[in-house]
């Protein structure tokens, strides 16, 4: 059963490691469609092979195997998490891009100084939401405000917008990490 078990455990790595490959070579020759949609897409055409893989073993036991049920349960739905919710949250999340905004030119800024920049980078500009997920951020400890009002990402900030910032540059989402500011 252990065996079994492991072997279970290299199958679903393989599948989460093809079904990743396969999308970073698709954002690489098709950027400019949402992520979201080549996810889908990879899903549902890896599904079959995926659920075949597990299917053929379970015919062979006879008794139900919970802890590779557990197993399978645990990577399946840690491969669909991964692949609909990262690279698509990173794509479309506001919240992240308050990160790259905060740290544009690599110096200090205060929120007055971002939300002009905002404004004439973007003219119709939502500075209510801006200020909504700032707050957010400076309540979670991610973005602190020093003596000079000037705004600065703390060490856990830093560390999800260069992860942030690791994964754009993995699956190519071109409009996430070129910082629109000037």
């Amino acid at each position: 059963m252990e065996r079994l078990n492991l072997k279970v455990f290299y199958i679903v790595f393989c599948l989460f490691f093809l079904a990743n490959s396969i999308i970073i070579a698709w954002r690489y020759f098709q950027p400019t469609s949402l992520i979201v949609d080549q996810t889908v897409v990879v899903i549902f055409s890896l599904g079959p092979l995926y659920f075949w893989t597990f299917a053929r073993p379970l015919k062979k036991v006879i008794k139900i195997d919970v802890i590779r049920n557990l197993i399978f349960f645990f990577f399946s739905l840690l491969f669909s998490v991964w692949m609909l919710c990262v690279p698509g949250t990173i794509e479309r999340s506001r919240s992240l891009h308050i990160f790259q905004w905060v740290t544009y030119g690599q110096a200090p800024h205060t929120q007055n100084e971002i939300e002009l920049a905002l404004q004439e980078a973007y003219g119709s500009f939502d500075v209510e939401g801006f200020r909504i997920r700032l707050h957010e951020h400076k309540l979670r400890g991610l973005i602190v405000e020093d003596s000079k009002e000037s705004l600065q990402l703390t060490r856990s900030g830093s560390f999800i917008f260069y992860s942030a910032k690791l994964t754009a540059r993995v699956y190519n989402l071109k409009g996430w990490y070129e910082v629109p500011l000037r």
